[in-house]
């Protein structure tokens, strides 16, 4: 009976021995680096704030790459815009045009001038110049444009320069200023 009581005793004292290393181990693993211990309120004041705060930081540098990007897009395009050609509304109406001097109006293939106020010339590298459509004949390079004359031109690269100071050209079809 004395053994029987000195084992009894001896396992309840293994077992308190046991679940008081288990309960030292499991206490000294929560909160350590490799098992951080959270709790709510950590998550809702300061890890909140502190991820808020970096997403703001990221979002605002992109943001001003993305303007700085546009800014330089809208740049590139308005010198694009500026040096492109110009269509000149639809194929039954013509569009007033002002050329000062110097100025070369090139059109494409079907283009038509008419030459309402000022003094212009043909510019063209090649024969035909310009097609004199109200004249019934052509116009060749540095010939001078008659007032009210309806011009076609028959190939790309052939134009109009303005040779006095204000020019106003009534034009229908696809054109350049340069």
């Amino acid at each position: 009976m004395r053994i029987n009581r000195l084992l009894r005793a001896l396992a309840a004292l293994s077992g308190l021995v046991a679940a008081v290393t288990v309960a030292v181990m499991a206490a000294g693993a929560a909160g350590s680096q490799t098992d951080p211990l959270v709790t709510l309120s950590y998550l809702e004041s300061t890890y909140t704030d502190t991820l808020l705060s970096k997403a703001d930081s990221v979002f605002q540098s992109r943001n001003k790459e993305l303007e700085q990007a546009l800014a330089e897009q809208v740049a590139a395009m308005k010198k694009e815009v500026s040096s492109q050609t110009v269509q000149t509304g639809s194929a039954a109406a013509f569009t007033a045009m002002t050329l000062h001097k110097g100025q070369t109006l090139t059109g494409a293939v079907g283009t038509e001038v008419l030459l309402r106020q000022g003094s212009a010339v043909c510019s063209a590298a090649s024969a035909p110049g310009l097609v004199d459509v109200t004249g019934g004949g052509e116009l060749q390079n540095g010939g001078a444009l008659t007032a009210n004359h309806l011009y076609l031109m028959t190939e790309d690269g052939r134009g109009v320069t303005a040779s006095s100071d204000s020019v106003t050209v009534l034009v229908r079809g696809t054109c350049s200023l340069s």
